[in-house]
Protein backbone atom coordinates (compact mmCIF):
# COMPACT_ATOMS: atom_id res chain seq x y z
CA UNK A 1 0.00 0.00 0.00
CA UNK A 2 2.96 2.59 0.74
CA UNK A 3 6.07 3.05 -1.22
CA UNK A 4 8.98 5.57 -0.34
CA UNK A 5 8.26 7.27 -3.22
CA UNK A 6 7.32 11.65 -2.91
CA UNK A 7 4.18 10.59 -5.51
CA UNK A 8 1.70 8.79 -2.26
CA UNK A 9 -1.24 10.14 -1.85
CA UNK A 10 -1.37 11.72 -4.95
CA UNK A 11 -2.49 10.61 -8.86
CA UNK A 12 -1.15 11.41 -12.19
CA UNK A 13 -2.88 14.95 -13.27
CA UNK A 14 -2.12 16.51 -9.97
CA UNK A 15 -1.18 20.21 -10.08
CA UNK A 16 1.08 22.47 -8.48
CA UNK A 17 2.15 25.93 -9.06
CA UNK A 18 5.70 25.21 -7.90
CA UNK A 19 8.43 26.93 -6.06
CA UNK A 20 8.17 31.02 -5.56
CA UNK A 21 11.20 32.84 -4.87
CA UNK A 22 11.95 33.35 -1.08
CA UNK A 23 10.38 30.03 -0.44
CA UNK A 24 11.51 27.62 2.57
CA UNK A 25 14.24 24.65 1.16
CA UNK A 26 12.30 21.18 1.37
CA UNK A 27 13.76 19.46 4.16
CA UNK A 28 16.21 16.69 4.26
CA UNK A 29 15.61 13.07 5.46
CA UNK A 30 18.40 12.09 6.88
CA UNK A 31 16.20 8.72 7.91
CA UNK A 32 13.01 7.08 7.09
CA UNK A 33 11.44 4.09 8.90
CA UNK A 34 7.52 2.73 8.79
CA UNK A 35 5.51 1.57 12.27
CA UNK A 36 2.62 0.21 10.68
CA UNK A 37 1.85 -0.20 6.60
CA UNK A 38 -1.95 -1.57 7.01
CA UNK A 39 -4.76 -0.23 5.03
CA UNK A 40 -6.09 2.36 7.15
CA UNK A 41 -2.71 2.95 8.83
CA UNK A 42 0.29 3.68 7.36
CA UNK A 43 2.48 5.22 9.64
CA UNK A 44 6.14 6.51 9.54
CA UNK A 45 8.94 8.34 11.33
CA UNK A 46 11.12 10.45 9.85
CA UNK A 47 14.65 11.77 11.01
CA UNK A 48 14.81 15.44 8.94
CA UNK A 49 17.17 18.26 8.69
CA UNK A 50 15.79 22.05 8.26
CA UNK A 51 17.95 24.34 5.75
CA UNK A 52 18.98 25.96 8.93
CA UNK A 53 20.50 23.37 10.52
CA UNK A 54 18.15 22.31 12.88
CA UNK A 55 17.69 18.65 13.63
CA UNK A 56 14.15 17.52 14.04
CA UNK A 57 14.55 13.42 15.18
CA UNK A 58 11.25 12.62 14.80
CA UNK A 59 8.71 13.40 12.82
CA UNK A 60 5.50 11.74 12.27
CA UNK A 61 3.79 11.12 8.92
CA UNK A 62 0.57 9.84 8.09
CA UNK A 63 0.41 8.29 4.78
CA UNK A 64 -3.07 7.95 2.71
CA UNK A 65 -4.41 7.82 -0.38
CA UNK A 66 -6.13 10.60 -2.14
CA UNK A 67 -9.34 11.19 -1.15
CA UNK A 68 -12.60 12.54 -3.58
CA UNK A 69 -15.44 14.36 -2.06
CA UNK A 70 -18.46 15.28 -4.27
CA UNK A 71 -21.04 18.07 -3.81
CA UNK A 72 -23.50 16.84 -6.31
CA UNK A 73 -27.03 18.99 -7.36
CA UNK A 74 -30.07 17.71 -8.62
CA UNK A 75 -31.75 19.35 -11.84
CA UNK A 76 -34.33 20.74 -9.31
CA UNK A 77 -31.31 22.42 -7.35
CA UNK A 78 -31.15 20.04 -4.51
CA UNK A 79 -28.07 18.78 -3.46
CA UNK A 80 -27.27 15.35 -2.65
CA UNK A 81 -26.15 14.67 1.42
CA UNK A 82 -25.49 12.12 3.54
CA UNK A 83 -25.72 11.12 7.23
CA UNK A 84 -23.72 8.41 9.14
CA UNK A 85 -22.43 7.69 12.43
CA UNK A 86 -18.45 8.42 12.98
CA UNK A 87 -16.78 6.19 15.15
CA UNK A 88 -13.57 9.00 15.76
CA UNK A 89 -16.15 11.38 17.29
CA UNK A 90 -19.27 9.52 17.85
CA UNK A 91 -21.06 11.57 16.16
CA UNK A 92 -23.68 12.05 13.30
CA UNK A 93 -23.36 15.11 10.81
CA UNK A 94 -24.51 15.96 7.58
CA UNK A 95 -21.63 15.43 4.50
CA UNK A 96 -21.25 15.56 0.89
CA UNK A 97 -20.52 11.97 -0.72
CA UNK A 98 -16.92 11.62 -0.65
CA UNK A 99 -14.38 8.34 -0.15
CA UNK A 100 -10.91 7.21 -1.08
CA UNK A 101 -9.18 6.13 -4.23
CA UNK A 102 -8.31 2.89 -4.71
CA UNK A 103 -5.26 1.46 -7.15
CA UNK A 104 -7.11 0.45 -9.76
CA UNK A 105 -8.57 3.73 -10.50
CA UNK A 106 -7.42 5.58 -13.81
CA UNK A 107 -8.56 9.46 -12.38
CA UNK A 108 -9.66 11.43 -9.30
CA UNK A 109 -12.94 12.10 -11.28
CA UNK A 110 -13.66 8.25 -11.93
CA UNK A 111 -13.12 7.28 -8.07
CA UNK A 112 -15.33 10.32 -7.25
CA UNK A 113 -18.06 9.31 -9.55
CA UNK A 114 -17.88 5.43 -8.17
CA UNK A 115 -18.05 6.96 -4.24
CA UNK A 116 -21.04 8.98 -5.50
CA UNK A 117 -22.79 5.82 -7.30
CA UNK A 118 -22.14 4.35 -4.03
CA UNK A 119 -22.95 5.95 -1.14
CA UNK A 120 -25.70 7.96 -3.03
CA UNK A 121 -27.42 5.31 -6.03
CA UNK A 122 -27.00 8.97 -8.05
CA UNK A 123 -24.83 9.59 -10.94
CA UNK A 124 -24.60 11.14 -14.65
CA UNK A 125 -24.65 14.74 -14.62
CA UNK A 126 -21.85 17.57 -15.59
CA UNK A 127 -18.66 16.97 -14.01
CA UNK A 128 -16.03 19.56 -12.85
CA UNK A 129 -13.10 19.86 -10.63
CA UNK A 130 -13.80 22.67 -7.49
CA UNK A 131 -10.83 22.30 -5.72
CA UNK A 132 -8.30 20.78 -4.04
CA UNK A 133 -7.26 21.12 -0.54
CA UNK A 134 -5.29 18.74 2.22
CA UNK A 135 -6.83 17.72 5.49
CA UNK A 136 -3.56 18.55 7.49
CA UNK A 137 -0.13 19.45 5.35
CA UNK A 138 1.64 19.07 8.64
CA UNK A 139 1.16 15.25 9.46
CA UNK A 140 -0.77 13.56 6.39
CA UNK A 141 1.05 13.05 2.90
CA UNK A 142 -2.62 13.22 0.61
CA UNK A 143 -4.33 15.53 -0.45
CA UNK A 144 -8.54 16.15 -1.20
CA UNK A 145 -10.09 16.81 -4.58
CA UNK A 146 -13.50 17.92 -4.54
CA UNK A 147 -15.84 18.09 -7.88
CA UNK A 148 -19.06 19.71 -8.51
CA UNK A 149 -21.32 17.36 -10.30
CA UNK A 150 -24.33 19.28 -11.55
CA UNK A 151 -27.61 17.82 -12.87
CA UNK A 152 -27.09 14.52 -11.21
CA UNK A 153 -30.15 11.67 -11.21
CA UNK A 154 -31.20 8.30 -9.17
CA UNK A 155 -29.58 5.78 -11.25
CA UNK A 156 -30.73 3.27 -8.93
CA UNK A 157 -30.56 2.14 -5.01
CA UNK A 158 -27.39 2.69 -3.30
CA UNK A 159 -24.80 -0.16 -2.83
CA UNK A 160 -22.75 1.25 -0.12
CA UNK A 161 -19.66 -0.99 2.28
CA UNK A 162 -21.28 -3.12 4.53
CA UNK A 163 -19.28 -1.14 6.96
CA UNK A 164 -21.34 1.82 5.81
CA UNK A 165 -24.68 3.05 7.35
CA UNK A 166 -25.45 5.99 4.91
CA UNK A 167 -28.85 7.54 4.87
CA UNK A 168 -29.75 9.88 1.47
CA UNK A 169 -30.74 13.15 1.81
CA UNK A 170 -31.98 15.63 -0.82
CA UNK A 171 -31.19 19.35 0.65
CA UNK A 172 -32.59 22.46 -1.16
CA UNK A 173 -29.72 24.56 -2.37
CA UNK A 174 -31.17 27.74 -0.45
CA UNK A 175 -31.31 26.06 2.81
CA UNK A 176 -27.35 25.01 2.75
CA UNK A 177 -25.69 28.01 4.01
CA UNK A 178 -28.29 28.17 7.04
CA UNK A 179 -27.72 24.49 7.76
CA UNK A 180 -23.55 25.38 7.73
CA UNK A 181 -24.88 28.26 10.29
CA UNK A 182 -26.81 25.82 12.79
CA UNK A 183 -23.75 23.38 12.72
CA UNK A 184 -25.61 20.68 10.45
CA UNK A 185 -21.89 19.95 8.82
CA UNK A 186 -18.72 18.75 10.29
CA UNK A 187 -16.37 21.38 9.39
CA UNK A 188 -13.35 20.90 11.17
CA UNK A 189 -10.80 18.47 12.37
CA UNK A 190 -12.45 18.24 15.61
CA UNK A 191 -16.33 19.23 16.77
CA UNK A 192 -16.71 22.74 18.09
CA UNK A 193 -18.07 23.04 22.00
CA UNK A 194 -20.68 24.91 19.80
CA UNK A 195 -21.16 26.72 16.78
CA UNK A 196 -19.57 30.01 16.17
CA UNK A 197 -21.48 33.33 16.00
CA UNK A 198 -22.03 34.11 11.99
CA UNK A 199 -19.57 37.24 11.30
CA UNK A 200 -21.42 39.19 8.44
CA UNK A 201 -20.36 38.83 5.28
CA UNK A 202 -20.44 42.41 4.67
CA UNK A 203 -17.50 42.91 7.30
CA UNK A 204 -15.32 40.18 5.63
CA UNK A 205 -15.66 41.90 2.63
CA UNK A 206 -14.53 45.20 3.95
CA UNK A 207 -11.54 43.26 5.50
CA UNK A 208 -12.56 44.52 8.92
CA UNK A 209 -12.50 41.13 10.77
CA UNK A 210 -9.38 39.06 10.44
CA UNK A 211 -10.08 34.90 11.29
CA UNK A 212 -9.23 34.21 14.79
CA UNK A 213 -5.66 31.86 13.67
CA UNK A 214 -4.61 35.38 13.01
CA UNK A 215 -4.94 36.56 16.44
CA UNK A 216 -2.68 33.54 17.53
CA UNK A 217 0.41 34.61 15.91
CA UNK A 218 1.91 37.54 17.87
CA UNK A 219 3.35 39.88 15.73
CA UNK A 220 6.51 42.61 16.34
CA UNK A 221 4.92 45.60 17.64
CA UNK A 222 1.45 44.64 18.23
CA UNK A 223 2.10 43.41 21.89
CA UNK A 224 0.43 45.91 24.39
CA UNK A 225 2.48 49.06 24.58
CA UNK A 226 4.47 48.91 21.77
CA UNK A 227 4.02 50.57 19.18
CA UNK A 228 0.77 51.42 17.23
CA UNK A 229 -2.15 48.88 16.25
CA UNK A 230 -4.13 49.79 13.03
CA UNK A 231 -7.85 51.00 13.55
CA UNK A 232 -8.92 46.98 12.12
CA UNK A 233 -7.36 45.14 14.62
CA UNK A 234 -8.68 47.52 17.55
CA UNK A 235 -11.98 47.16 16.38
CA UNK A 236 -11.34 43.06 15.88
CA UNK A 237 -10.55 43.41 19.89
CA UNK A 238 -13.45 45.17 21.01
CA UNK A 239 -15.79 43.02 18.98
CA UNK A 240 -13.95 39.86 20.48
CA UNK A 241 -13.93 40.75 24.34
CA UNK A 242 -17.56 41.39 23.87
CA UNK A 243 -18.70 37.74 22.38
CA UNK A 244 -15.62 35.74 24.06
CA UNK A 245 -16.71 32.72 22.09
CA UNK A 246 -15.39 33.71 19.10
CA UNK A 247 -12.18 32.08 20.46
CA UNK A 248 -14.14 28.50 18.52
CA UNK A 249 -13.88 30.21 15.20
CA UNK A 250 -11.12 29.06 12.68
CA UNK A 251 -12.08 30.46 9.51
CA UNK A 252 -14.18 33.26 7.89
CA UNK A 253 -16.96 32.11 6.27
CA UNK A 254 -16.27 31.86 2.23
CA UNK A 255 -17.79 35.63 0.79
CA UNK A 256 -21.34 35.09 -0.44
CA UNK A 257 -19.51 35.68 -4.37
CA UNK A 258 -18.38 31.74 -4.02
CA UNK A 259 -21.31 30.48 -3.25
CA UNK A 260 -22.71 27.15 -5.67
CA UNK A 261 -24.79 29.51 -7.68
CA UNK A 262 -21.84 31.32 -8.65
CA UNK A 263 -19.80 28.38 -9.10
CA UNK A 264 -22.12 26.70 -11.37
CA UNK A 265 -21.93 29.84 -13.88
Amino acid sequence: MSTDDDSIGRLPGDDSIGRLPGDPAPWKVLSREYLSRKLWYTVRVDKVELANGTVIPEYWISEYPPWVNVVALTPDDRVVLIRQYRHGIGQVHFEIPAGTTDPEDTSLEEAARRELREETGYGGGRWSELMTLSANPALQNNLTHTFLAEGVTLDGPAAPEASEEITVHLVPLAEIESLIDRGGFLREQVPRPRPPPRLPLRELHRGDVRPTAARAVERPGERAGQGHQPRRAVRHRRRVERRPHDRHLQLPRPPRELSLRRMRR
